[in-house]
């Protein structure tokens, strides 16, 4: 968290953004290794996806699966912003998610979790 948290210190929000990207400086906060960290939890693991996200297209989704052997995806009918796009399947998705194989699976709310 650490090293994530310094990472994050060289982001800038703001219009600067712009010239960064176009000249290729932008920094990122994105962890390379971020699907194994995840992974090495051991966790469950939500994917909620949506099928229009440019941002992150939805072909991620399989691969993101098979690097997180604990993860679910869910794909909504919807954009980046799932929430906005389709709150109902959004937070359907949490209920069943939060209230099923999560629970079954070793999930404490409230319990400690590896950092």
């Amino acid at each position: 968290m650490p090293g994530y948290l310094r990472r994050l210190e060289d982001v800038r929000f703001g219009a600067e953004w712009v010239r960064q990207l176009q000249a290729g400086t932008l920094v990122t906060p994105r962890l390379p290794d971020a699907a194994q960290r995840i992974a090495a939890l051991d966790l469950p693991v939500l994917l909620l996806h949506g099928r229009y996200d440019m941002t992150f297209p939805v072909s991620l989704v399989a691969p993101t699966l098979e690097l997180i052997p604990r993860a679910r995806a869910v794909v909504l009918e919807a954009g980046h912003m799932l929430h906005v796009d389709d709150p109902e399947g959004y937070l359907c998705a949490l209920r069943e998610f939060l209230g099923g194989a999560a629970l079954q699976n070793g999930l404490e709310f409230g319990g400690t979790r590896p950092m």
